[in-house]
């Protein structure tokens, strides 16, 4: 792949993001260790070891979003055009049969994924900043009493663990083509049952947005905003 951050893989682009520098040292060793663990050992799906390591990717990402905020959604929004575009490139100039079936499950994942963010994104349109930054920022210590937990949600565990076999499937484009034969088999097969739920998951998205835009539709206004709905309502009443 390109050196470009935006061509890098889809979850690595998101550290990189990070303006801290130090923080980016400190966070993406432990992503590299996830993403080595998860390879080496290609755990079974639900197995205590794929458990384990889906907690780990869960307590990173609940890092990663009190650090970017809102900004973590518009960030991957942009990157994951760039990741089709690079998997698409992949897939033209390779002559592997195998490995373009590998890329063509890859794209497809990616897609989901970029479905999954625009719904992130329908949740947050139109609120006020201080509404999304509690929700996806400073809203993460509640978030990591929930991910790091026994997981017991289906849907959450799932959704999880779909997003660890696309993270190890997209750093595997350059290794092992049998590693990304079975993390890209892994990652279609997640997506395709996540992409299933997505109707629900709208519908669950939508009441949410609903719900923050009624708890924060009054937080940028100022006394003179009040005073003048005030008289607004007096004057309906009379």
């Amino acid at each position: 792949m390109a050196d470009s951050a935006q061509s890098l893989p889809l979850p690595r682009s998101l550290l990189t993001h990070i303006p801290d520098e130090a923080i980016q040292q400190v966070l993406l060793p432990r992503y590299d260790g996830l993403i080595h663990r998860a390879r080496a050992s290609k755990p079974e799906p639900e197995s205590e070891s794929e458990q384990e390591l889906v907690r780990e990717l869960a307590a990173l990402l609940v890092d990663v979003l009190e650090r970017l905020g809102s900004y973590a959604l518009r960030y991957l929004r942009s990157d994951v055009q760039g990741q089709l575009d690079e998997l698409i490139r992949d897939e033209l100039s390779s002559a592997d049969t195998t490995r373009k079936l590998a890329l063509r499950h890859l794209q497809r994942s990616v897609e989901v994924a970029g479905k999954v963010i625009e719904l992130g994104g329908e949740v947050l349109r139109n609120l006020p900043d201080a509404a999304i930054e509690g929700f996806v920022g400073l809203g993460g210590s509640a978030w990591r009493l929930d991910l790091e937990g026994d997981l017991g949600d289906d849907d959450l565990y799932g959704f999880l663990a779909w997003w660890l076999s696309l993270c190890v499937a997209l750093e595997s484009t350059l290794g092992d083509l049998d590693d990304l034969t079975y993390w890209s088999r892994r990652a279609i097969e997640g997506s395709r049952k996540v992409e299933a739920s997505l109707p629900r998951a709208a519908s669950d998205a939508r009441a949410v947005g609903l719900q923050l835009r009624a708890q924060w539709a009054w937080e940028d206004w100022d006394e003179q905003d009040v005073e003048d709905e005030i008289e607004a309502w007096k004057e309906l009443s009379t």
